[in-house]
């Protein structure tokens, strides 16, 4: 697995994260691509890598994209400017734990 997939995931995500005051449509766009970019550039190597780790990192990456398409779809939901806001703020928690779990995979690929 390449470095710099996992480099160019997390500047994908970091990019929504900091776009998250555009339109929710948008962001249900976005979101959707990170989930194919994912499963195009990260997930399918992680059949073949015999690193337990890394599938670990991968399996709940995977895991935090599907939640992050569920919470994309409250915020599309959401009518008051309350409960937008704070589904932004999860969606933003949720960025940031998968930007984490790229650090990890970087770390442990470096090594």
């Amino acid at each position: 697995m390449s470095l710099d997939r996992y480099q160019q995931f997390k500047q994908r995500l970091e990019r929504l994260d900091s776009d998250l005051d555009m339109a929710v449509p948008s962001i249900v766009q976005q979101i959707a691509q990170l989930q194919q970019w994912f499963q195009v550039q990260i997930l399918k190597d992680s059949i073949e890598s015999s690193n337990s780790l890394a599938q670990s990192y991968i399996t709940e990456m995977h895991k935090q994209l599907r939640l992050l398409a569920t919470d994309a779809a409250f915020l599309q939901a959401a009518r008051q400017e309350t409960t937008r806001r704070q589904r932004r703020q999860e969606i933003h928690d949720r960025l940031s734990r998968v930007c984490r779990y790229c650090d990890a995979l970087s770390d442990n690929s470096g090594r």
